[in-house]
């Protein structure tokens, strides 16, 4: 035996147990190279020509370097993984699944699960989590069922958005906040004008302040200062005229790493987002700079005290109202609607309200439709001075701000006066009478 063959059978001997250790260790990575590589040296190497030896030598080298890098980020089980990624069993994708260690963030596909690493390498990745034993890196993600997992596998998701740094993310439930775009425009919900949610304030009214109200997953509701919620329509309009909360009005709370904080719809899977005109909108794929938001707490105390505690030290007060049969009829049965005459309000009465004659004689020549009248005891609270042509644009909100309930309306002559209402609440159906009109 020369000393060249001495040499190949050293190396041989070693790439063979290279090559077991490889199949040992990841026979799952690409059909395993191991055995591969036993193949390429075979087991009676010795016996063939030297140099289809010496060629073989080579090439196996080069495969056992491969693999073994590619073991070092594919181990199994961690044995010989080094410190990359380790595979198991796809029980929740139905696809083999890559773990990284907890001191490296996840990267993205559905092969890869950042259940302990809870944060992704790449710019708009979010770890969302599928159950307790699944989460991905993802742009978005839709709540329930998707229909690209395997069959086997179609369980919903909940689309929780894991963060490494928190348990639960950074959302004060139980709060008053504001909001501001990346433009510095503070998203308000617009009592009027179809009472769209915009991003078009330079400064931080009352219809700017939202409260961030709990539900019983991990997600929130944001409740306007008129007490209306906002909901996501399909088509990525944004709206605050929901009195109760279902799925449209469920929002997902996303911390990002740079401080700001995204909104995700989880039924449509798309972020709000914000233009530098104002308008606001749950249609993007992906967070961005016009999908970051930031918020503040508003935690200045209620100057005006309890409303209630309020209306009820001023008690109630007997006021008349007069409409047709119809609507009378209709106002017994279900009670008064303060919206009603939104769309016909004109300057020259004080906005959408329900008007009240401090005499039934009065309501003659005040009333839009006649023939049926009601007697109504109202809790007016604190009501506010208007003239006779008071301003237009007075709602419960603007009130409720300087620590109003009602508007008293001073018409000029006697029998005149005449009171606005704008919360149901002040008129409860329980106190209303149907008396005869005066003619």
């Amino acid at each position: 035996m020369t000393e060249l063959d001495m040499v190949c059978n050293d190396a041989e001997s070693q790439l063979q147990a290279g090559a077991a250790v490889v199949t040992a260790a990841a026979p799952q990575v690409d059909g395993g190279q191991g055995g591969e590589l036993h193949a390429l040296l075979g087991q009676g190497g010795q016996q063939r020509p030297a140099w289809l030896r010496r060629v073989s030598l080579a090439a196996g080298a080069a495969a056992l370097l491969l693999v073994g890098v590619g073991t070092r980020y594919l181990g199994r089980g961690g044995t010989a993984g080094g410190q990359g990624l380790t595979l198991s069993g796809g029980a929740a994708t139905g696809v083999t699944q890559f773990h990284e260690s907890k001191e490296e963030c996840s990267l993205h596909g559905g092969a890869y699960n950042c259940i302990e690493t809870e944060c992704c390498k790449g710019p708009h990745m979010v770890c969302f989590e599928k159950n307790e034993h699944y989460a991905t890196c993802r742009e978005s993600c839709v709540v329930g069922e998707h229909h690209d997992d395997p069959e086997e596998h179609r369980t919903p998701w909940s689309c929780k958005p894991l963060n490494k740094d928190s348990d639960t993310d950074s959302a004060p439930r139980g709060s008053t906040i504001t909001l501001k775009s990346h433009h510095g425009k503070y998203v308000v919900a617009d009592r009027f004008h179809g009472r769209w949610v915009k991003a078009d304030r330079e400064e931080a009214d009352m219809w700017a302040s939202f409260k961030v109200e709990e539900q019983d997953d991990h997600t929130v509701a944001l409740l306007s200062h008129h007490q209306d919620y906002i909901f996501c329509e399909p088509d990525g309009d944004l709206r605050a005229d929901r009195t109760a909360v279902n799925t449209w009005e469920k929002f997902i709370w996303i911390d990002n790493s740079d401080g700001t904080v995204s909104l995700l719809c989880g039924h449509t899977g798309k972020y709000v987002k914000a233009t530098p005109d104002g308008v606001l909108k749950a249609e993007a794929h992906l967070i961005g700079d016009w999908e970051k938001f930031t918020f503040e707490v508003d935690d200045t105390p209620d100057r005006c005290g309890d409303r209630w505690a309020r209306l009820k030290q001023y008690g109630t007060t007997t006021v008349y109202h007069q409409t047709s049969p119809e609507l009378g009829r209709s106002i017994m049965q279900t009670g008064f609607n303060p919206n009603y005459g939104e769309a016909h309000a004109s300057a020259d009465i004080a906005g959408a309200a329900t008007y009240f004659a401090t005499d039934l004689r009065a309501t003659n020549w005040k009333a839009w439709h006649k023939g049926f009248c009601i007697e109504v005891k109202v809790y007016l609270g604190h009501p506010k001075e208007e003239p006779r042509h008071p301003h237009s644009g007075l709602s419960l909100e603007f009130l409720n701000s300087q620590c109003y309930d009602s508007v008293h309306i001073d018409r000029g002559y006697e029998g005149g006066d005449e009171y606005a209402v704008y919360a149901a609440d002040q008129m409860p159906r329980s106190l209303y009478k149907h008396v005869d009109c005066l003619h």
